[in-house]
């Protein structure tokens, strides 16, 4: 088959690359554009993403400070049971040793000492 340059006439084939020339053009521009719209969208999303990552942040410390006032409070409240019971075993103690004396006293007595 012979080649169609050797075929046609060549204002026929100036036209057609011509043509495509302004087909390519007009590829090169929605390519540049899409690239553009695409930098765009990407920009925002990346605003939205730093956005929504600031805001789980902040949530997140508002959370840990409420969950760190309640277990100083729960500590708070324990460390106040504790020192009751403290007190509470003093007291028994301070009791059995009252006892244990008076048993012993008594018993010194009931020898002769």
């Amino acid at each position: 088959m012979p080649h169609k340059i050797l075929t046609k006439p060549l204002p026929e084939i100036l036209d057609e690359l011509e043509d495509w020339v302004k087909r390519v053009e007009e590829a090169t521009k929605k390519a540049e554009a899409a690239t553009l719209e695409a930098k765009q969208a990407a920009g925002e999303a990346k605003l939205a993403g730093e956005k929504a990552a600031g805001e789980a942040a902040r949530v997140a410390g508002e959370k840990m400070a409420a969950i760190e006032s309640s277990l100083s409070k729960r500590i708070d409240d324990l460390a106040a049971k504790i020192e009751q019971v403290l007190q509470f075993a003093k007291r028994i103690n301070e009791a059995q040793v009252a006892g244990l004396n008076a048993n012993i006293k008594a018993y010194n007595e009931a020898i002769g000492q």
